[in-house]
C-alpha cells in the first residue's frame, strides 16, 4: 500500500496537471469564438460571392474554356492540399484528418497516378512525411488575421503547378465544423477552377420598399455591365473565387481544431477531477487505518499496564 506522502505527492502532481488543461480549456474556448466570428462574417461574404461568380460564369459561355486553370484534361498527376493544426491536444481532430487522408492518397498511387502534398500545419507535414508522400510545401497553420495571405499564396502555387502542366488536378482535405462535438473530414476539388452556375439564381429578389418607398411587389436586380469585359473579368474573379474558398476552409479547420481542444480539454479536467477524489479517498483511508493502529496500539499498552 502506498504512504500517505505518496499519495499527497500524486495529489498534488494531478492537480497541478488540473490546473493546466483547465486553463487550456479557457484559453481554446476564447479561441474557437474567435474562430467562429471570423467564420460567420466569411460565409456572408462567401455567399455574395459565390452568387455574384455564378451569374458572370453562367453569362461568360465558353469563356470559361479559356481561362488556363478552368480546363479540364485526362488527370495524370494530383495535388492533394491537407489543412490540419501546428499543435495537439486536441482530440481525434487531426488523426481522423489524416487517417482518411493517407487511403485516398495511397489509392491514387496504386492506380499509376502521380501525387504530390502540399500541407497546413505541422501536424499533417508530420504524418505525411512519416507516410513517406512527396511534400512539395509545408505551410505553418496561422492566426486568422494571415490567413488571407496565406491562402492568396497557396492557391497562386497552385495555379502556378497547374499551368505548368505538373499537376492535372488539386484538392482539399480538410476539417469541416459542424458543431462543438462533431466535425466531418470534407473533400474539396480546386483545380481546374469551375463553378456550377445553374445551381445560383441570377438575379436575387429585392423588395421594392427597399428602393423606391413602394410595397407589394418585388423585382430582379438590373443586369451588370462589366468593364473591362466579362471574359477579362473572369480569370480574377475566379482566381479571388479560389482564394476565398481556400481561406474559408482554413476558418472552419481553425474553428474545428478550438472546439476539439475544448472539449479534449473539459475531459481531462473531468478525469483529473475523478482521479483526484480516487487518491483522496484512499489517501483519507490510510491515515484513518493508521489512527486506528495507534488506538489500539494505546489500549492494547493502557490494558497491559493495568
Amino acid at each position: 500500500m502506498q504512504s500517505q506522502k505518496e499519495i499527497k505527492q500524486k495529489i498534488s502532481t494531478i492537480n497541478s496537471i488540473r490546473k493546466v488543461t483547465k486553463a487550456m480549456e479557457t484559453i481554446a474556448n476564447i479561441r474557437l469564438q474567435k474562430a467562429l466570428k471570423d467564420l460567420a462574417q466569411g460565409s456572408v461574404y462567401s455567399q455574395e460571392l459565390s452568387k455574384f461568380v455564378g451569374k458572370v460564369a453562367g453569362e461568360s459561355g465558353k469563356a470559361m474554356n479559356k481561362v488556363p486553370f478552368a480546363v479540364r484534361r485526362q488527370v495524370m498527376s494530383r495535388l492533394f492540399i491537407v489543412v490540419a493544426s501546428d499543435k495537439g491536444l486536441c482530440g481525434f481532430f487531426n488523426s481522423h484528418l489524416l487517417v482518411k487522408a493517407s487511403p485516398s492518397l495511397l489509392e491514387e498511387i496504386s492506380e499509376g497516378g502521380k501525387v504530390s502534398v502540399i500541407t497546413v500545419g505541422k501536424k499533417a507535414a508530420e504524418l505525411m512525411s512519416r507516410r513517406g508522400f512527396e511534400i512539395i510545401s509545408k505551410y505553418p497553420a496561422v492566426p486568422s488575421d494571415q490567413m488571407q495571405s496565406l491562402s492568396q499564396k497557396i492557391t497562386s502555387q497552385c495555379i502556378e503547378l497547374f499551368n505548368s502542366g505538373r499537376i492535372d488536378s488539386a484538392v482539399l482535405f480538410y476539417n469541416h465544423y459542424v458543431s462543438m462535438v462533431r466535425q466531418e473530414v470534407f473533400v474539396s476539388e480546386l483545380l481546374p477552377a469551375s463553378f456550377d452556375a445553374a445551381a445560383h439564381p441570377d438575379h436575387l429578389p429585392v423588395k421594392t420598399d427597399a428602393l423606391f418607398g413602394e410595397t407589394g411587389y418585388e423585382y430582379e436586380l438590373p443586369e451588370y455591365i462589366y468593364l473591362p469585359g466579362k471574359k477579362e473579368l473572369l480569370e480574377p474573379l475566379l482566381r479571388h473565387y479560389m482564394e476565398n474558398k481556400v481561406l474559408n476552409i482554413m476558418l472552419e479547420s481553425s474553428a474545428g481544431e478550438n472546439s476539439s481542444r475544448v472539449v479534449a480539454m473539459q475531459q481531462a479536467t473531468v478525469n483529473a477531477d475523478e482521479m483526484i477524489a480516487g487518491l483522496t479517498l484512499q489517501y483519507n483511508k490510510a491515515r484513518q487505518e493508521i489512527i486506528t493502529n495507534q488506538i489500539i496500539e494505546i489500549t492494547s499498552s493502557a490494558d497491559s499496564l493495568g
